[in-house]
């Protein structure tokens, strides 16, 4: 059995290709997950940004890995949340659909997240702002949170932590909508997923191929956030405090 990089209240981080790691995996209840999308970047890519992954696979292998990707989360849970988005590539549109569709797992919904903004700027096409959250299932689920319509729109992330996070309301959301005490995350990142879990005392895995974003994972989650309730009893108890001093002084 392979073991953690990282465990500790309930979080356990994996370094490591989560082709080779998922295989020794126990179930979870949910897999809340973004993996790289395969879009030239990296040092001499579209963007060239050094630190960014290389992420210029072919399209064809591409789609395979994720095919094989997605039917190892199938056999680890119920319910898959996916998040990828249609793709320029030689001038033609890449939908996601194309390869979700050939795994062992069932299309239930599909969730439009307006990011409002883009870097994907081209003159060949209108510049796209939107991402797709797809929820995949074994079965079919019931969700908790029918308040949410089908078009999400919040601003998309940057950060000091990572090339391309998605922002912290992405799993907040699904993890309230979806009943769940154990997530995985396989294309971890920088810990987003696992952070979001943390404050929702929900259980969480991840696992992360770029050791440097395991790193800074684990800083994110050594970041304790005191509850606004936890940190107004602690004000009440210091205020208690300082009256009996003071009662004591007079």
């Amino acid at each position: 059995m392979i073991k953690p990089y990282y465990d500790y209240a309930g979080i356990t981080i994996y370094h490591g290709d989560c082709l080779e790691i998922m295989p020794q995996l126990e179930p979870v209840d949910l897999v809340i997950t973004s993996p790289p999308y395969n879009i030239k970047t990296g040092k001499g890519g579209a963007w060239n940004v050094e630190d960014w992954y290389e992420d210029d696979k072919p399209e064809l292998e591409y789609q395979a890995e994720q095919i094989y990707a997605l039917n190892l989360m199938a056999k680890l849970t119920n319910c898959v949340c996916y998040n990828h988005k249609i793709r320029q590539r030689e001038n033609l549109a890449i939908h996601p659909l194309e390869w979700i569709l050939k795994t062992n797992l069932k299309l239930f919904q599909e969730i439009i997240w307006n990011r409002k903004s883009t870097h994907n700027h081209c003159g060949n096409y209108f510049w796209p702002i939107d991402e797709r959250i797809y929820i995949l299932v074994r079965n079919p689920i019931v969700v908790e949170r029918r308040d949410y319509t089908t078009i999400w729109t919040f601003n998309f992330e940057q950060s000091a932590y990572h090339c391309a996070p998605f922002p912290k309301t992405l799993p907040m959301r699904l993890l309230k909508a979806i009943s769940c005490d154990s997530v995985l995350d396989p294309f971890m990142g920088s810990g987003t997923t696992l952070v979001a879990a943390k404050q929702l005392n929900r259980k969480a895995i991840g696992i992360e191929i770029e050791e440097k974003y395991v790193e800074i994972a684990i800083k994110r989650l050594q970041q304790e956030v005191i509850p606004f309730t936890e940190q107004k009893n602690r004000m009440q108890n210091i205020g208690s405090d300082t009256d009996k001093q003071e009662s004591l002084i007079k």
